[in-house]
């Protein structure tokens, strides 16, 4: 199981580079929060980083306990993106805090059973990453000749991890006020009557933004 954690690993950053550069486009309206998105990519590189070397130089022999938990939460982010990708086609809908007029309502698939499925799969790999470092990280030595010292890294890891589930949430947010008010987030934009109403029945039919019975 060990072995394959670090091809997990890239796959779920090269999910992410995917997500950000092409299924979900930049529009040509432009970005709401364009200083949220280089604040998201910065915070990603940084905890991808602090997990690097605990991820990449994993011993073969280590314990189960320490890699079949990053391996499902690895496993589970990477279906559930392949499952958004097959719901929402390439070019689709926009990039996170993108300026849009949204004019249909995506309900099948992963978006049946929580509103905002995309970010629940960057979250999940996230949370294994963070889980799987703090449970198999170095002892406080610096890593590799380096002057920053492994608490430090697992420090700038956990702030990272909880620096983009805020933004994420704040991109969930701004897609649901775009959805929802006559007159959205950008100047002059109108919101059909049609897709804000059923966008308000998706919510009472989908009462879940992360996950199903929680939140």
């Amino acid at each position: 199981m060990a072995s394959v954690i670090p091809t997990l690993f890239v796959a779920f950053l090269m999910e992410q580079l995917y997500a950000l550069n092409f299924h979900f486009p930049h529009p040509p309206s432009g970005l709401v929060y364009p200083h949220s998105i280089q604040l998201l990519k910065t915070l990603s590189v940084s905890a991808a980083l602090a997990a690097w070397r605990s991820i990449m130089k994993l011993s073969p022999s280590a314990p189960a306990y320490s890699t079949i938990p990053i391996s499902l939460f690895f496993l589970t982010s990477l279906g559930l993106f392949a499952w958004v990708a097959t719901e929402a086609r390439p070019r689709q809908l926009s990039v996170i805090y993108g300026r849009v007029t949204p004019t249909h309502v995506l309900s099948s698939g992963p978006f049946a059973v929580v509103r905002h499925p995309t970010y629940v799969a960057y979250a999940l790999g996230w949370v294994g990453v963070a889980v799987h470092v703090l449970v198999t990280g170095d002892t406080g030595e610096a890593r590799d000749g380096t002057w920053v010292s492994a608490p430090a890294w697992i420090a700038i890891l956990v702030a990272s991890v909880l620096g983009l589930f805020g933004l994420y949430r704040r991109g969930a947010v701004l897609e649901e006020l775009q959805f929802l008010k006559s007159q959205g987030t950008v100047v002059d934009e109108k919101v059909e009557e049609g897709v804000r109403v059923d966008y308000l029945a998706y919510m009472r039919k989908v009462p879940y933004r992360w996950l199903p019975g929680v939140a």
